[in-house]
């Protein structure tokens, strides 16, 4: 299945990602974080999720590791940390 916004013929341009990871988030019912740096991707998926009341999980990360940061600071805001798979499967 596919679903966008967008017209069949026109090239991914990362201007538009943002769009398709709020579709992403609005199609799931948990949504989780495995990695994401600050300003990422991954967080604007993460701030979609919280906007449309969906479980938000995040792995927490090494501290010293960039990856880390963003996962690291949606569970100090309120993110579920996963700490086994069963939790999100729930």
């Amino acid at each position: 299945m596919i679903i966008t916004e967008y017209k069949e013929d026109e090239k991914p341009i990362s201007t538009n990602f943002p769009k398709r990871n709020r579709i992403i988030s609005g199609l799931s019912k948990k949504v989780i974080v495995v990695e994401a740096p600050l300003g990422s991707g991954a967080l604007i998926t993460a701030d979609y999720a919280i906007e449309q009341n969906k479980e938000l999980f995040c792995l927490i990360g090494d501290v010293t590791k960039e990856n880390f940061l963003g996962t690291n600071f949606l569970v100090k805001e309120g993110a579920k940390p996963l700490t086994e798979i069963s939790a999100f499967l729930l």
